[in-house]
């Protein structure tokens, strides 16, 4: 899979706060964005993943850089409640997989050693999901020693 970082787009997020007499609209600056768009040759299909870090923002704007709006989104509220974590944890060919439940309290879990081997390549996911239902999904890799 290829990844492309989209340098050129402009990203803007704007604040809506209440002024004397009128609202105002600023311009919010974000501690941290990037865009990547990956291009999955295998499936002849591509996607396009976002990260933005920041704060007070009520609408979210993404331009091309001829300033045509490729995203609009406006923010409602805050994230919701969390009620619980799935962590899976992969390894080898053929593929191997640990999977486990968490209540939101838990801030660790002990993988098998039955599933740990020496000298090999893991990777692992951890979903965060919401109360909604919503998803978010953060992902990593390990190895162990020899």
């Amino acid at each position: 899979m290829k990844h492309y970082k989209l340098m050129a787009s402009l990203i803007l997020a704007f604040g809506y706060y209440a002024g004397s007499a009128q609202a105002h609209t600023k311009v919010i600056e974000f501690s941290d964005s990037r865009i990547i768009i990956e291009v999955n040759a295998t499936d002849d299909d591509s996607g396009i993943q976002m990260f933005i870090d920041g704060e007070g923002w009520d609408w979210l704007i993404v331009f091309d850089p001829k300033w045509r709006t490729v995203l609009r989104v406006r923010g409602s509220g805050s994230v919701g409640e969390i009620v619980g974590y799935q962590v899976i944890v992969e390894q080898g060919d053929p593929l191997r997989v640990f999977s486990a439940d968490l209540t939101p309290d838990m801030t660790s879990i002990v993988i098998p050693a039955s599933f740990m081997l020496p000298g090999a390549d893991y990777k692992y996911e951890v979903l965060a999901i919401e109360e909604s239902g919503n998803q978010t999904l953060s992902e990593s890799a390990f190895f162990t020693a020899e």
